[in-house]
C-alpha cells in the first residue's frame, strides 16, 4: 500500500528544494518513491514549470520519467 499523504510530503519537500533542472529533481523524486516503496512496479511522473524564464512564448515546459521495473 502506498499512503499519499506520505507521497506527497515527499513531492513538497523536493520540490521545494533549488534545482537548476527538472531532470534533477525528477530523478531525485525517482530515487526517493523506489527507496521508500520496494513494491513499485512502474513510475510514470511528469513534472511542469509554469512561464519557463526562456524567451519563447510557452506556457509550461517539462519533463516525463517512465519507470518500469
Amino acid at each position: 500500500t502506498i499512503k499519499y499523504a506520505e507521497v506527497y510530503a515527499l513531492l513538497k519537500s523536493e520540490m521545494a528544494k533549488s534545482s537548476k533542472l527538472l531532470e534533477h529533481v525528477g530523478g531525485r523524486i525517482q530515487r526517493h518513491l523506489l527507496a521508500d516503496y520496494p513494491q513499485l512496479v512502474s513510475i510514470d511522473l511528469k513534472i511542469e514549470k509554469l512561464n519557463p524564464p526562456i524567451s519563447a512564448d510557452l506556457y509550461s515546459c517539462g519533463i516525463e520519467i517512465h519507470w518500469k521495473k
